[in-house]
């Protein structure tokens, strides 16, 4: 007997629910007598799409930022006075110029992130400046999409699901851009000649890492991202210009993993360790202690001394005796480096967002978000005008007095009991008055002895010690710039 004589066999529904009609029809349902018999066929059709915004076109048009920030096209907005009180307040609360949002909403629709259409409803498309001023608070004061659903009448899903896929991927497009290393010879001028003026010929920048609190973070990662912060974080590496210019940001990591591990993967060390790349090719040039010049190859990050004993990576020394050129340059290098841990407080205190714990689910989106932040630093650096240090008459400047500083060196030495005579080495010093040192930087000296048979840690030595003729050099003949901001 066939399959449609079989189903004609039955007397009712339930007999042919019982003897598994419904699996034939499930298993079936292009052959006949796939519906139970007498039953007219069913026809499944599309479900429609729902909008999730209750609000009207008119709604949004009066809510706060409506009312307080947009105008009609084509009327000149109260705003572009930056010296207004309203523009002054807009920039507090959005932390970025007028003029500089009207750019990133122009920017977003020339590169096509954002395409304005309609929505389940036929009706016109949010508008974008709406969108991007909520974006903009949200980084700005760390604040829920709820309550910004309330000040603009867009649905806190539209506006979270806009920050993720059409916000941040727009700042990390344009971190191709606003966000790279010195690729020609007047980037790299423009970064090297600042760093001339300091006293640190060759230099490229400060770099070091930088934790953000990751609340949201799942169990099983808790190990992992849980070093030495109380909570789990991510962190990311950034190397920054003396201006505090960001210049590079690595990849997420999680918060366990030491700068070291960090420096082995990140793209900007990579590069600028390896001798076939740009950074790695250029050259500059240093003074001896009798005023002849020296070549020199290769760039190189400042750091602390968390980082590898590698040439491309100047860390100050640990333990030096006080008024020693050691220890006087270790100090000019310290005052240096703290550029990039200034750009982590500046980060942190214009972008609420990354100084509160992050409640977010993905470490891509937190990402995503900080590149979006240097991207928007980069930005008002350049709208400020604070990058450009050449127009500058620093030449006629005088940020401190050599003999003060010397003075001050002197002093700080007879204070702390290790007064040396002037003009003494390290090693004379030693000899002079070996007490002075303790027993740690015996230990330390030991443990540089261990590493004296890598070249890394050779070429680091031979490095530090150009430095050093450089800085002693430009300190006797009253030249080096000591501060600048």
């Amino acid at each position: 007997m066939n399959q449609a004589n079989c189903l004609d066999s039955f007397d009712s529904y339930a007999e042919w629910l019982l003897f598994g009609g419904h699996i034939a029809a499930l298993t079936r349902p292009d052959e006949p007598f796939a519906n139970p018999p007498g039953t007219p066929k069913i026809s499944r059709k599309r479900k429609k799409r729902s909008s999730k915004n209750d609000y009207s076109p008119a709604d949004r048009a009066t809510s706060g930022f409506s009312t307080m920030y947009l105008f009609p096209h084509g009327t000149d907005s109260p705003l572009l006075n930056e010296e207004s009180k309203r523009a002054k307040r807009f920039r507090r609360r959005f932390r970025v110029p007028y003029k500089m949002f009207r750019s990133i909403c122009d920017d977003m629709t020339s590169t096509g992130t954002f395409v304005e259409s309609t929505d389940a409803k036929g009706l016109p498309c949010i508008q974008l400046e709406l969108l991007v001023l909520a974006s903009l608070r949200y980084l700005a004061s760390g604040c829920s999409f709820d309550l910004l659903e309330e000040l603009t009448c867009v649905d806190e899903e539209t506006i979270r699901c806009f920050f993720h896929e059409k916000f941040c991927i727009w700042g990390v497009v344009a971190a191709e851009e606003h966000i790279k290393l010195p690729s020609d010879d007047d980037s790299l001028a423009h970064v090297m000649g600042l760093y001339a003026k300091l006293g640190l010929p060759g230099c490229v920048g400060s770099v070091d890492c930088v934790h953000v609190i990751w609340d949201k973070c799942k169990a099983g990662l808790k190990s992992a991202c849980k070093g030495k912060e109380n909570d789990p974080t991510l962190a990311f590496e950034v190397v920054s210009s003396h201006t505090k210019r960001i210049l590079s940001v690595s990849q997420y990591f999680f918060g366990a993993t030491n700068d070291k591990t960090i420096a082995r993967m990140d793209r900007a060390i990579v590069e600028l360790r390896s001798k076939n790349t740009f950074l790695g090719k250029i050259k500059w040039r240093s003074f001896d202690r009798s005023g002849g010049v020296r070549e020199n190859q290769g760039g190189y990050f400042i750091c602390d001394g968390g980082y590898h004993n590698w040439e491309c990576l100047i860390p100050p020394y640990k333990h030096q005796i006080e008024g020693s050129e050691e220890a006087e340059w270790s100090h000019h290098i310290e005052s240096m480096r703290k550029d990039v841990e200034c750009v982590f407080g500046i980060l942190k205190k214009r972008f609420m967002f990354l100084k509160h714990p992050i409640r977010l689910h993905k470490p891509e989106h937190i990402q995503n978000i900080f590149v979006t932040c240097c991207v928007l630093h980069n930005l008002l650096l350049d709208y400020d005008g604070f990058d450009d240090w050449e127009r500058w008459n620093m030449a006629g400047e005088e940020d401190i007095e050599h003999t003060n500083l010397e003075r001050w060196a002197i002093n700080r030495a007879a204070n702390t009991n290790r007064t040396i005579l002037e003009g003494f080495t390290r090693s004379e010093a030693r000899r002079a008055r070996p007490n002075n040192f303790t027993f740690a930087e015996e230990e330390d000296e030991q443990e540089d002895a261990r590493y004296e048979c890598l070249p890394e840690h050779e070429a680091l030595i031979k490095r530090r010690s150009i430095l050093i003729d450089h800085y002693e050099y430009l300190k006797s003949k009253r030249s080096l710039k000591f501060s600048v901001f």
